[in-house]
């Protein structure tokens, strides 16, 4: 979907499982050059540890997006929070996080 501001966008928010959120991504990475703003909730069924499928998820985000806003969901923060910070691209992009607020 292209936005008004030319941005590309790429939905899929219902209950993602890892093969969907790699194939958003993949889509993501396949389309023309301009903003790719990524937004991260959880991810469902999870099987591996969290971190390290966590981790691997920033991994190709930070390889993918040039900003990522990371969902205010419980816990979300403490998976997302440190695999992105430690996420090295190996597409040499810069990628800006924000995390977005909390209600209270």
């Amino acid at each position: 979907m292209l936005s008004s501001n030319g941005a590309r966008l790429v939905i899929d928010d219902y209950k993602s499982t890892l093969p969907r959120f790699y194939s958003a991504l993949e889509v993501l990475d396949s389309l023309p050059t301009g903003p790719r703003i990524v937004v991260l909730g959880s991810i469902e069924t999870v099987l591996a540890p969290r971190s390290e499928i966590y981790r691997a998820v920033a991994k190709r985000v930070v390889d993918v997006a040039d900003e990522v806003i990371v969902a205010r969901a419980s816990g979300i923060r403490d998976y997302y929070g440190p695999a992105l910070r430690q996420a090295d691209p190996s597409s040499g992009r810069s990628t800006a996080i924000h995390y977005a607020k909390s209600s209270a």
